[in-house]
């Protein structure tokens, strides 16, 4: 994670988010292309690092286009666990850590804005249609780019919108 840290950091000094195919990241810098998707799964799990995975569909893990890579800021770990104590004080402890499991699916479970989400989402659409959702996002490969925030949000609200009949909102 260090190291990947390091390598994105280097990669953004002109710009906030770089992009680059694992081969070449790997070629370029002497490392294994599973060390660089270990490397880059902690940064993920840590919230130091975003990635925009290239789109899939219609295509094999070969063809997709390069990752894109946005480094987060170091923070201090006493400053998250201050977020996630005041998340839990406000929302109960089994809740959060229901939250964090499902956060942890897509590598976010230090993202107090995803935990939140889905904290709302739990309230909104219930606790079954959350599960469901990441039980679904986590069949998929690590490196898929639907494994990530943002489309178990969506997951939810579809099988939400399934359950009651509803279309889903674009929002």
């Amino acid at each position: 994670a260090k190291v990947m840290y390091l390598i994105n950091l280097s990669n953004t000094q002109t710009s906030s988010t770089w992009f680059m195919a694992r081969e070449t990241i790997a070629k370029t810098y002497a490392i294994s292309e599973s060390f660089i998707s270990d490397g880059t799964r902690q940064l993920r799990e840590l919230n130091l690092l975003d990635v925009k995975y290239g789109e899939l569909e219609g295509k094999n893990y070969t063809q997709r286009d390069a990752n894109e890579y946005t480094p987060g800021q170091i923070y201090n770990p006493d400053d998250l666990s201050k977020e996630l104590k005041a998340l839990e004080q406000k929302h109960g402890k089994d809740k959060l850590d229901r939250a964090k499991q499902a956060a942890a699916i897509v590598f976010e479970e230090n993202n107090p804005k995803t935990i939140l989400a889905l904290i709302e989402l739990e309230d909104k659409y219930g606790q079954a249609a959350v599960a469901e959702a990441a039980k679904k996002i986590a069949e998929k490969n690590p490196d898929n780019p639907k494994r990530s925030a943002g489309y178990l949000i969506n997951t939810i609200k579809s099988i939400a919108n399934q359950k009651t009949g509803n279309t889903p909102n674009a929002s």
